[in-house]
């Protein structure tokens, strides 16, 4: 089997499985399994593949019929230009949560010397983007950056993306429900800045209920479904902890589904009514990403 050959069937097959992306998907399968790059497949369609390569693809492509998601077939996904390594412990970043890694390099350099968290870390797909970029701008040793999750295995797979990037040593990978053990534990860090990044599971049961089965059947339930009839509950304790914590100079900027803008609003002027809140639109013009400042 050469490559016209096999992404000639790969299309057909997962074509009728009613799959937008059939072609780019089947091209992303060939790539994995051939260890070749999609440019140089495209440019070689009689590259024949060898006994291995063809057995990887066509249980790639059998995968992906079955609505397995691209990036837990191959193991890898591109975020914010890095790729991270991916597995059904953490979720599959999403495109619109590059905003919140915008967001939290432009809060990063509006306070110098300041200490970044991300709470719900998954994959650290959000820290390890911001150490990078403040890598690159040579800031790195002026923060403290941290990654906090309750998943051990989540804290595994974000430990191990951060070696991949080559920056083990500028993360603290810390398992935790929320916040209150890292304030209990850092508090050499009270009086200065802190910048705090949340992507916390905040889809209600009834919202889970409609996702695709590409998402509900594969990626982990407790990384998406919140708590509560709402599924705020986990933002409600958020924002409690924040006010108990009793600090000035905090930024937090969170993700969050569209239609629960306003039900956010209310929580946190009922938590902590004297921060200033604002709001951001996604690409789609649809509300995505909240920030707090205090």
């Amino acid at each position: 089997m050469n490559t016209k050959e096999a992404l000639r069937k790969a299309k057909s097959a997962l074509a009728k499985t009613g799959l937008k992306e059939y072609y780019l998907d089947a091209l992303v399968l060939l790539s994995h399994a051939t260890n070749k790059s999609k440019e140089y497949l495209l440019a070689h369609p009689e590259f024949k593949l060898s006994p291995d390569q063809k057995a990887i693809f066509l249980r790639s492509v059998n995968q992906r019929k079955k609505k397995a998601p691209v990036a837990y077939i191959t193991g890898n996904k591109e975020f914010f230009g890095i790729n991270l390594s991916v597995n059904k412990h953490v979720l599959i970043p999403r495109p619109e949560t590059e905003m919140l890694v915008e967001k939290g390099i432009e809060l990063a350099s509006k306070h110098a010397h300041s200490t970044v968290v991300d709470m719900g870390t998954g994959s650290g797909c959000v820290i390890i983007s911001i150490a990078r970029a403040l890598k690159n701008q040579s800031q790195l040793n002026n923060y403290k950056l941290f990654g906090i999750d309750i998943s051990l295995e989540a804290l595994k797979t974000a430990r191990q993306n951060s070696r991949k990037s080559g920056l083990e040593n500028d993360i603290i990978f810390l398992k935790g429900n929320l916040l209150r053990s890292f304030f209990e534990q850092q508090k050499d860090l009270i009086g200065k800045p802190l910048i705090i990044l949340a992507n916390l599971p905040y889809l209600s049961a009834g919202l889970y209920q409609k996702l695709p089965q590409g998402i509900s059947y594969y990626e982990p339930k407790t990384a998406l479904v919140g708590h509560g009839d709402d599924g705020l509950d986990l933002y409600r304790r958020f924002f409690a902890q924040i006010r108990d914590f009793r600090q000035s100079n905090i930024s937090i900027c969170f993700e969050f589904s569209p239609e629960q803008k306003e039900r956010l609003e209310k929580i946190i002027n009922n938590k902590i009514p004297f921060a200033q809140t604002s709001f951001q639109k996604d690409l789609s013009g649809r509300w995505r990403i909240g920030t707090v400042l205090f």
